[in-house]
């Protein structure tokens, strides 16, 4: 009996090093996974707002010195000055290939409507050039100069979102777009593993989810550490950076089970050798008892023959080993 209670208390042992081992680990796990989506995150930030930062150096150069800016710039009749506006042209298609976060560049003359643009050629037809012109065009100058800074300004555009900058001086106004997809292909790896690439607001609205099936990200939880976040009946694991060249936030969610895979692994080893150790433990208290009682049987038996009287009884024994026991 005491043989059968120390082997449930090792058992229970067992059973207890096993849940604070899987504890452990699932902690261990999921704080290296946050390591390392927060370091793809800021490594992202960091290299990506040096290269839009590189291209509003230009932007500005251009329109402080370019002489067929300031040409159109100073003229009403730009017709006159076809020269200048095709020069400006092949100015962006050689420059554009230097800026591979970019989908666009611009330049726009309030004073006598003239625009000139160049884009990569497989967005030359998703219409969004047309939508800037026509925006820029209703917006009065001024408005557009106290826009003017190094913060990219959000334009949605059906159903997708663009990101754009001006610089304005004088009578031009200068600038570049891109869109979310092309600021978030630089983070295939995470995209890779499964993860979401969200771009969201101060309020924690992503910009990418439909209003009919809304989230809000803890904006200021998942800057600090990550959050685990319930949507569409999945689990995930959120972790936002804030983003230098806007004033948004960049959040990755990946699903809670992609990450917590080698921890299910490690439980089904641990459940497999948990239940092997039951086993071994029943099996050897089963024979222990079963050796016992075959060998106190006997003596029990003989007992009682000699409590009745009966000076005659003998153990049967097959060997002396046996008989000396």
């Amino acid at each position: 009996k005491r043989l059968s209670q120390i082997m449930r208390i090792l058992m229970l042992l067992q059973v207890v090093g096993f849940f604070l081992y899987s504890l452990f680990f699932t902690i261990s796990m999921r704080s290296r996974v946050y390591d390392e989506i927060r370091q793809a995150l800021e490594m992202y930030n960091t290299e990506l707002s040096t290269n839009l930062k590189s291209v509003d150096y230009y932007l500005v150069e251009i329109n402080n010195y370019n002489t067929d800016i300031s040409t159109l710039s100073g003229t009403d009749n730009p017709q006159e000055h076809y020269g200048s506006i095709s020069g400006i042209n092949r100015l962006f298609d050689t420059n554009l290939r230097s800026f591979p976060n970019i989908l666009g560049l611009y330049c726009y003359f309030p004073n006598n409507g003239t625009w000139v643009e160049n884009q990569k050629s497989s967005f030359e037809n998703d219409g969004f050039s047309g939508y800037l012109r026509n925006s820029l065009s209703n917006t009065k100058p001024s408005v557009l100069s106290s826009k003017t800074s190094t913060k990219w300004i959000l334009y949605p555009y059906q159903n997708k979102n663009y990101f754009v900058n001006f610089f304005v001086l004088n009578k031009s106004i200068v600038g570049a777009w891109t869109d979310t997809d092309t600021l978030s292909s630089a983070l295939t790896r995470l995209q890779d593993q499964g993860a979401d690439i969200l771009f969201v607001n101060k309020q924690g609205r992503p910009l990418t989810v439909s209003s009919s099936d809304p989230l809000n990200i803890p904006v200021s939880k998942t800057l600090e550490h990550y959050a685990v976040l319930h949507y569409q009946g999945r689990r995930y694991m959120a972790v936002s950076v804030s983003l230098t060249y806007c004033d948004y936030f960049i959040t990755a969610m990946i699903p809670l089970s992609q990450v917590d895979m080698p921890i299910l692994s490690l439980g089904r080893i641990l459940i497999f050798l948990l239940l092997c150790t039951v086993l071994l433990f029943w099996l050897v208290n089963r024979l222990l008892s079963q050796f016992i009682k075959e060998s106190i049987d006997p003596l029990v038996s003989v007992t009682k023959s000699l409590a009745d009287g009966n000076m005659d009884s003998r153990i049967n024994t097959s060997d002396r080993s046996e008989e000396r026991r």
